[in-house]
């Protein structure tokens, strides 16, 4: 309930279950809170770190995406078990003519989340990143914790990334202005915006891993939701 569905018929393979669409149809409404709780222990709050779902449920209205399956609700013809990607934190996207290098826009609007000082894993020392614009060099800097590429604060190596086969096919990938970033790819690839639609493909500050060394103490992201409480024994609440 609560999604303002559009669809009118909905097809494939889907988790969604109930009476289908029809309690779909309530329009929706902001704000309010998020709980979801696991019968065992969460595998944390770092995507790239962890593939579990456990993580991705916890997470995944926390951070964006560059791209996003399209929500099933917003399509006439309903179909969850594929993925049609659309913008998430960006507004616009092309490709050279030959599919080899990618060009995004972030959206002019996207801020990092202005996270509350009761909140899980505030910092003041991270007063900075609070409510300031997505730019850029976040992109380029998640991209590389995507590929394994980071030194934590230590002089330690990131730990493992579990996305290499996502991010796998970028040979480098630039800043072209605050908004704007270039990925070039080292093959043409025609699934790149369903490639960087994957779970753990999310977009994130580096001034937690510059804080940190990951993921997994604090959570500030982009999205709908904040994480403002996780108990990896019991439940995650936003």
């Amino acid at each position: 309930p609560g999604l303002g569905s559009v669809t009118e018929v909905l097809k494939g393979f889907r988790w969604v279950q109930g009476p289908g669409v029809d309690s779909w149809r309530q329009a929706p409404k902001r704000g309010g809170t998020h709980t979801y709780a696991f019968p065992y222990p969460s595998g944390g709050t770092d995507q790239v770190l962890s593939r579990s779902f456990t993580v991705s449920t916890a997470i995944s209205s926390v951070y964006n995406k560059l791209f996003t399956c399209q929500f099933s609700p917003l399509m006439v013809e309903g179909d969850p078990g594929n993925c049609f990607p659309v913008g998430d934190l960006i507004s616009e996207w092309e490709s050279n003519s030959d599919g080899t290098a990618w060009t995004l826009t972030i959206h002019p609007d996207a801020k990092w989340h202005n996270f509350p000082e009761d909140g899980r894993g505030y910092d003041a020392a991270l007063s900075g990143l609070y409510g300031r614009d997505v730019v850029a060099a976040d992109v380029v800097h998640s991209v590389h914790y995507m590929q394994g590429k980071l030194t934590k604060p230590n002089g330690e190596p990131q730990g493992t990334a579990s996305s290499l086969q996502f991010t796998g096919n970028t040979a480098s990938i630039d800043v072209v202005d605050d908004k704007t970033v270039r990925f070039n790819l080292a093959e043409a690839d025609p699934f790149f915006t369903s490639t960087l639609s994957e779970f753990n493909t999310k977009i994130m500050p580096p001034e937690i891993f510059n804080l940190d060394g990951d993921y997994t103490q604090r959570t500030v992201g982009s999205g709908p939701f904040m994480l403002t409480e996780w108990d990896r024994m019991v439940q995650w609440g936003g």
